[in-house]
Order: structure tokens, then sequence, then C-alpha cells
């Protein structure tokens, strides 16, 4: 313990801004005590000078690399959370807009099972039209989520993960479809609109062989 108080106090001029203490842990382990991370400083980085500075100590220099180690991934969880919030911003009510579209488009589909024959053309052109509407809201939501994609993959290596991140930055993304950062580059399209395509095109094969049996052919 002496020892480690020494080489801190050899370290004074270059320990990171937010370090505050350290002490020994468990199994020969350190524990650093830092200020909070906003995720909004710069990523930690030793300064370069500690290797030309011929005062220090080689544990003192081996000590400061540990303490910035550890510092860039304190920092680097509060980076994470710091860009969700702001890549995601303004996403959840275009996901809440896609939900419900998703939700009449389903519902109005289920009920064609119960719909009376003399009303069906009517139902038919409801379910329509919530298919237009459910693929121009997933079109809008895949707008948004390329850059919430990229936040999650410059974050790869973050203890949070994605679910934690989402935690700690307050945001109900649960349900959200987010692909990875090439989902967004591919010619197939992107992820919530080719899934919906999919859907609607599994439903309007299925209408028309319905309709074709029924002897009453319509697209």
């Amino acid at each position: 313990m002496t020892d480690l108080t020494a080489h801190v106090q050899e370290l004074a001029a270059y320990h990171h801004p937010h370090f505050q203490a350290v002490a020994p842990a468990e199994y020969g382990e350190l524990r650093f005590t830092f200020k909070p991370f906003s995720g909004a400083e710069e990523e930690p980085q030793m300064p370069r000078t500690v290797w030309d500075d011929n005062t220090l100590s080689t544990e003192a220099r081996e000590l400061l690399d540990v303490e910035f180690r550890t510092a860039r991934r304190a920092w680097m969880d509060a980076a994470y959370v710091h860009q969700l919030k702001a890549a995601a911003k303004d996403a959840a009510p275009a996901w809440t807009a896609y939900a419900e579209a998703r939700d009449a488009m389903n519902r109005l589909w289920n009920d064609l099972e119960t719909t009376p024959s003399t009303m069906w053309k009517a139902a038919v052109s409801r379910l329509v039209a919530a298919q237009e509407a459910t693929a121009k809201a997933a079109k809008v939501w895949d707008e948004y989520a390329p850059d919430i994609a990229q936040v999650h993959r410059r974050f790869l290596h973050s203890r949070l993960y994605p679910s934690g991140a989402y935690a700690e930055a307050g945001i109900p993304a649960a349900q959200w479809v987010i692909g990875d950062v090439e989902d967004y580059q591919s010619y197939r399209g992107t992820p919530l609109v080719r899934e919906v395509t999919e859907t609607v095109t599994d439903q309007r094969k299925h209408l028309r062989e319905v309709a074709a049996l029924t002897g009453d052919p319509q697209d």
C-alpha cells in the first residue's frame, strides 16, 4: 500500500482528470475510482510524454497504463450511452407510428377470416391501404435506424452491449428493429422495409389465391 501511494504521488502530473483514487482489490487487482464520465469527453489516452520522463519508475508507468485502460473502459460505456441518446433522440415517435400502422394492418388481415363475402372487397381495400401505410412507416423508421446501428458498431466492445446501453439511456427499444451497418447499404432493401415487403407479398399472394378459387380474380 505504501508503494502504491508513492506511485500515485509520483504520477501526480499525469493522472487522468477524472482520476480520484486507486486501492488494492481482491486477487491482486486494483480498484480505480473516477469522477463519472459524461461520455462527451475525449477518449482517455495516456500522455506520450510519460515515456520520455526519466524521473518515473517502471512501476509508476505500468500503474498509469492500467489507470488509463480502466478509464477508457469507463469512458466507453458513458460515451456509448451519450451517443446512443443523440442518435435515437427523435426515433421513438417513428417507431410508435410504425408499430401502430403494423398493428392496424395485422388486425385487418386477421379480420378477413370472418369478413362476410358481401364486404370482402371493402375489407381488402382497407387492408391494402394499411399495407401501404405500414410500408411508408417502415421506410421512415429505416431512415433513423442507420445512425443507431453506427453507434452500436462504434461501441461493439463496450461492456454494456445494446440492451444495457438502451437501459442506461432510458430508451424503450425492446421491440426496435435495428440491423447491422451493412444492412442499410444492401441492394435488397433496408431491414424493416424488407420485412414488411415480405409480409405484404405473402398476404397478397394469399388474397390472389382466395380470389382465384372463389372465382373473383383481383390483385
